[in-house]
C-alpha cells in the first residue's frame, strides 16, 4: 500500500481516456514482428569501434567492460 501511495498519480491511466496501439503494417499489409520492432526501436548508425569492441571470437567480459568504456 506504501508504493502506491509513493506512486505518482500520472503513472496511472486515466479511465476517461480511451488507449489504443497502432501498429504499422508491412509493405504486403500482414503484420509481422519486424515491423513491430522497427516501430517501437530507434535505429542508430553503427559506430565505428563497433567492430573493435564486438567480434567474433571475443570474451565477453572484456568485450562488455571495453564498451563501458567507449
Amino acid at each position: 500500500m506504501e508504493v502506491l501511495q509513493r506512486t505518482p498519480s500520472d503513472f496511472f491511466s486515466n479511465p476517461s481516456v480511451k488507449e489504443s496501439i497502432f501498429w504499422t503494417l508491412s509493405a504486403d499489409g500482414k503484420y509481422s514482428a519486424k515491423t513491430a520492432w522497427e516501430a517501437c526501436s530507434h535505429m542508430y548508425p553503427i559506430q565505428t569501434w563497433y567492430s573493435f569492441v564486438w567480434y567474433a571470437n571475443n570474451v565477453p567480459r572484456w568485450s562488455f567492460i571495453l564498451w563501458l568504456a567507449v
